[in-house]
């Protein structure tokens, strides 16, 4: 469960750098109710481990990619896994529009 967990972190992270959101430890700590620190660990370990080119821009004080065309490598997913992802995220988007639904869609 935990590693799932992780990779949700690995993935949002990605989405909000790739749209020039600009995030940083703290936004990744409160999107996922985690401490600070466990955020910065997830973003050295993207930059370190995985070789996401992300550097810190202190005009905008968070991360954004040094070179445009890096992705995340895929991850094996089973069957079940993506019909849950897919189920949850169809039950969820159907719902008022609350936060979680603007953060699915």
């Amino acid at each position: 469960m935990g590693d799932n967990l992780a990779l949700e972190r690995y993935y949002w992270f990605d989405s909000q750098v790739r749209t020039k959101r600009f995030p940083n430890a703290h936004t990744l700590a409160q999107q996922f109710e985690i401490s600070s620190k466990t955020a910065q660990r997830t973003i050295d370990f993207m930059r370190d481990r995985i070789g996401a080119p992300l550097e810190y821009d202190p005009s905008h004080k968070g991360y954004r990619y040094s070179v445009d065309s890096f992705s995340l490598p895929s991850f094996q997913v089973s069957q079940e896994e993506m019909v849950s992802i897919l189920l949850a995220r169809n039950l969820l988007s159907n719902s008022a529009e609350g936060f979680i639904s603007r953060a699915i869609n």
